[in-house]
């Protein structure tokens, strides 16, 4: 396997135990505010398991309302290479003015089209993977005064259950991977909590004076294969704001 992209690998299904967080005190203390915003459990809370955790949850965009528009189709990708554009994005942010609904989608090699019926978002879907799965991307263009606006990408297979209900035999990304990579662009894991029937794993990387940041998420499953019980990528989400 790629240390830095993780390709995608065979396994057996198995259930996601959500590691502890793993996070010193005092940053801890001073993300909580933007974690709680962002709806992840840390500290205390932890202990809890989130109300959306129990709610059936797809990593496809089959339950969301397609757009009656279509993106130009980009051409097909193959994963190694769509992780590496998608590590190059999360590397790019260095400040709100790098978000955008335009830069993201160049940066993957997508274009967004509105969602007619969803107006806050734009989106591009059931795009194809070269080793027999799909993408799709969406950007919500709304954002408050202490957050950015929220962007992600979701691997999928049409047709299939999600993975956090049946993870079957496939290993999108690597999430320890996916997170050395990360870590090594800067950003900072913030341990992994439950999350719609999976996982997540937050980054963070402080932004000018450290008041700010951006955040990358990486939402998670868990498969059994040759090399054991291991945990696996399905969606990347961006986002930031305040601390």
């Amino acid at each position: 396997m790629d240390l830095l992209m993780g390709t995608p690998t065979s396994g057996a299904s198995a259930r996601l135990r959500p590691a502890p967080i793993s996070l010193d005190r005092s940053l801890r203390l001073r993300l909580m505010p933007y974690l709680a915003r962002a709806g992840v459990a840390v500290g205390p809370l932890a202990l809890i398991t989130l109300s959306s955790a129990c709610a059936p949850v797809s990593d496809t965009p089959a339950g969301e309302t397609r757009p009656s528009a279509s993106a130009s189709r980009p051409a097909d990708i193959s994963m190694s290479e769509l992780q590496r554009r998608l590590l190059a994005y999360a590397d790019s942010l260095k400040s709100r003015a790098d978000i955008s609904p335009e830069k993201f989608g160049a940066a993957i090699g997508v274009s967004l089209v509105p969602d007619e019926k969803v107006s806050i978002r734009s989106v591009a879907k059931d795009l194809v993977i070269t080793e027999g799965f799909n993408y799709a991307a969406s950007y919500f263009s709304v954002e408050s005064p202490r957050d950015y606006p929220r962007h992600s990408v979701v691997f999928y297979q049409l047709g299939k259950p999600s993975v956090t209900e049946a993870p079957g035999d496939v290993c999108y990304w690597d999430a320890d991977s996916a997170g050395q990579a990360l870590e090594r662009l800067g950003y900072r894991g913030l341990g992994e909590s439950p999350f719609k029937r999976g996982g997540i794993r937050h980054f963070w990387r402080p932004i000018g004076a450290g008041k700010k940041g951006m955040s990358t998420s990486l939402l998670t499953y868990r498969i059994n294969d040759s090399a054991g019980l291991r945990t696996c990528v399905y969606e990347i989400r961006f986002s930031g704001g305040d601390m």
